[in-house]
Order: C-alpha cells, then sequence, then structure tokens
C-alpha cells in the first residue's frame, strides 16, 4: 500500500508518517476571517467576524482592526482580547516580527496617509508620520527582508510602495501593477520568506506569490473568493508545501529472473518533484515496514540485481519509487516530504545445477557410458551434452524429473567408444525458469 501521509498545522503532528506540510494565510473576505492552505487551496472558516484588516501574532492567532480598535482572536476560546486603539481611520494592518502592529490611516488633513503603530503590550499608539501627499493605501501592508511595504497607489501609479519606518515620507514605488489586489501577507516558506498578494486575472480575484526582485507573480491559489486583506505573523515558519510524488510502475505484479539476471521495472516517469527532490528505487524485504527499515538496495534507476549474501531466491521482495529530498539514490529521510509509490513485486529464481557423483572407470568399446548426476532447480531440468565416438559428432538433451538420476550415452550402432579416455562436454542447462549457457 502507498504510505499515509500526514497533515501538519502550525508544526503539531497530528499523525506520524512521511508527511506533507500544510502552509496557512489568514483572509479577510465576505463571511468574516477565514485560513488559506496554500498548499492544497482549501479555504477555512476561522471566524464570523467583521474587520478592517487582519494580521496574525506569534501564537498564530490572527489580529484584525474593528474601527479604531484592534483585538486578538483566541482559536481556542473563540474570545476577541482589545489590545489598543488607533486614532484616525485605517484599513490595513501588519504584525512585524518584534510584535508590533503597524498601519496606515488617512492623515488629519484628508490629504493622504500617515504610518502608525501600535504597542500591543503596553496600548501606546503612535503616528510615525505622513506618507507622501496623495499617496494612498489602496491595500495591505507586510514586511519582506525587514522592510515594510504596501499594496497602494494614487490617481496615476499604482503597486507595490516601500515605507521607511521612520521617514514615511520618502515612500516610494517599487513595482508598478495594476492588477494587484488589496491582500498581501509574508512569511517564510521552506526557510526562505516569501510574499503572498492578492491580484485580478480579469475575471477573478486568486492568490500569487510576489517576487520581490523582478516583481512577477505567479500563480499559488486560483479562483478563491474576493479577499479584502491578508495576514500572517512575519516570522511564521512553515517547512515548504510538499509536492513530492513518486508516480507509478507499469505493473505491480511479480516480475520473476534468475539468479544471475537484473530486474529492471518500467516506471512510467509520471513523478512530481518538489526543487531539490530526486526520484530512488528502493529494494525491500517487507512492504509494511517503515522506511529506511528493511531497505537491501537503493537505487537511482528501478534496476537491482540478486546479491546471494543478504538475499535469497525463490523469495518475493519489494520495490517501490520514492520521491524525496536529496539526490537520486540519496534520499533524506529526516524529511517530512517524502512520498512512496505502491510497491511492485520481484523474485529471483534458483539456477539450475548439476554434479556428476560418478564415472565409468572403464567401458567395453561396444558398451553404453552411465554417468550418475545429481540436479538442483525447478523440474524438469534439461541438459545438453556433445561427445565425440569415432567419426560421429554425438549430442543430446537429457531431460531430469528428480534430483538423482543417470545418463547413459550408447555408441551408435556400428560404432565402438574408442579405446582410452573419451571427452563427454556437458554444453547448457535450463530449467522452467533458468538457462546457464
Amino acid at each position: 500500500m502507498k504510505k499515509v501521509r500526514s497533515l501538519i498545522l502550525f508544526g503539531v503532528i497530528l499523525f506520524s508518517c512521511f508527511s506533507k506540510v500544510q502552509a496557512q494565510l489568514y483572509l479577510e473576505a465576505v463571511g468574516g476571517i477565514k485560513e488559506l492552505n496554500i498548499c492544497t487551496c482549501d479555504v477555512t472558516e476561522i471566524a464570523p467576524i467583521g474587520s478592517a484588516g487582519i494580521g496574525a501574532s506569534q501564537n498564530k492567532n490572527p489580529v484584525y482592526l474593528d474601527g479604531e480598535q484592534v483585538f486578538s482572536y483566541d482559536l481556542i476560546t473563540g474570545n476577541s482580547t482589545l489590545l489598543g486603539n488607533i486614532v484616525g481611520g485605517a484599513n490595513n494592518l501588519v504584525v512585524a516580527e518584534n510584535g508590533l502592529i503597524y498601519f496606515v490611516g488617512v492623515n488629519a488633513a484628508g490629504t493622504g496617509s500617515f504610518l502608525g503603530v501600535l504597542n500591543p503590550v503596553s496600548g501606546v499608539f503612535t503616528n510615525l508620520g505622513d506618507l507622501p501627499i496623495d499617496l494612498f493605501s489602496g491595500g495591505d501592508l507586510f514586511f519582506y527582508n525587514g522592510l515594510l511595504y504596501m499594496l497602494g497607489g494614487t490617481s496615476f501609479v499604482g503597486g507595490v510602495y516601500q515605507i521607511p519606518i521612520a521617514n514615511p515620507a520618502a515612500t516610494f514605488l517599487v513595482f508598478d501593477n495594476p492588477n494587484l489586489g488589496i491582500g498581501a501577507a509574508s512569511f517564510y516558506v521552506g526557510g526562505v520568506q516569501k510574499v503572498f498578494v492578492s491580484a485580478s486575472n480579469g475575471n477573478t480575484e486568486d492568490v500569487y506569490e510576489l517576487d520581490m526582485i523582478t516583481g512577477a507573480l505567479t500563480l499559488v491559489c486560483p479562483t478563491i473568493q474576493s479577499i479584502f486583506d491578508m495576514g500572517a505573523w512575519s516570522g511564521l515558519q512553515f517547512n515548504a508545501c510538499c509536492a513530492n510524488d513518486a508516480g507509478h510502475f507499469q505493473t505491480l505484479s511479480l516480475i520473476e529472473a534468475c539468479a544471475d539476471e537484473s530486474i529492471t521495472l518500467n516506471h512510467l516517469g509520471d513523478e512530481i518533484l518538489n526543487p531539490n527532490a530526486a526520484l530512488s528505487f528502493v529494494l525491500v524485504t517487507d512492504s509494511t515496514a517503515t522506511l529506511p527499515t528493511g531497505i537491501l538496495q537503493i537505487s537511482a534507476t528501478p534496476t537491482f540485481t540478486f546479491n546471494a549474501s543478504t538475499m535469497a531466491v525463490n523469495t518475493v521482495y519489494f520495490v517501490a519509487a520514492v520521491a524525496a529530498p536529496g539526490t537520486a539514490g540519496s534520499p533524506d529521510w529526516s524529511s517530512n516530504c517524502i512520498d512512496l509509490s505502491f510497491f511492485a513485486k520481484v523474485k529471483w529464481n534458483t539456477l539450475p545445477t548439476f554434479e556428476v557423483v560418478s564415472f565409468p572407470s572403464a567401458l567395453c568399446s561396444n558398451g553404453c557410458a552411465e554417468i550418475s548426476l545429481l540436479f538442483s532447480g525447478n523440474f524438469p531440468i534439461n541438459l545438453s551434452w556433445s561427445m565425440d565416438i569415432g567419426t560421429e559428432n554425438l549430442t543430446g538433451v537429457f531431460s531430469a524429473y528428480m534430483p538423482n538420476e543417470v545418463l547413459s550415452i550408447c555408441p551408435p550402432a556400428g560404432q565402438n567408444f574408442p579405446v582410452g579416455s573419451f571427452d563427454l562436454q556437458f554444453l547448457s542447462i535450463s530449467d522452467v525458469n533458468c538457462a546457464c549457457p
């Protein structure tokens, strides 16, 4: 069977085996605060709370703005706790890694926006200064590499702006993109800080990853819903979404070979691999054991040979493809992003053998040679032989049906065995499964 994958939420293992880590992102949407699984694109309702902006604290609880009040929502109890008040109408917030909560609101003159910060421990709100005239926050705030950014625009240009916290008036445009929505958040995925934004593709609003070097958008989750804001604690760490899929073999039916032959399984090449992952193949004794327990051989290709020191003939073994971080033939078994294919069955059969037990020490020239043989293998076993008698070359195939047999070779009519020794050659041996030249 295929290994069961477990679900990991916020780093807590619910069931242990090879797993796919699920990263989470909060959405402010119709119906309240929701949770987006960026690995599966599933959306789950968290709290039916209307808000003007959302974020998340270090303990993963959503932080939201209601009017000029900022609350923390306890995911376990469902209770909201007032963190403090802000001054001025804001429609966004972001929680920095140090816990401070930043907002962009409309300034007192109504001519533009200002940057404010709330200390949730003391409840103190501070106006840090106005942004450039006519620059309004049309969307969310997020941190990247310790710097504060905003989705916003003027009457002329919309896009991503960087806000110097110490001097908001020096805010400047980084990327121009009129298709950006109003939701944004950042956190670490696989140790790399990533930025997620909402954007329109013309018909629907989807979630994209924003490349902070080029400004390019890469689709993450299509056709979500109307997104008013996004939230995630800026320092949140998740393992990368696990897309590894080991693919399939053409057949799982038993494949047999002789002990001196290799077995190559036909993998369909339909694997899906994360970056820095590779496909390996393992030969194991037990298909129910948790890998790497019971691995006899591991390879970068689905080809295996019989090893008499660790394996037994006429025994069924199991082969699986493994998609995992690492290199081909050397997966990282400590990773939680490992996928196994279904197991295929293989077996190496005994090679037929024979041994000359006794040979006549002397023959009458017109008599027959009686040679006692001991056979092993899967009967019937065929042994081909050749002998020169006089001017003739005799050949034949002797069929053995039991371990102890006697091969009788008689000279043809009118011929005699030569005086002295004669040369008997055994050419090949075969049974129902294998042949040895």
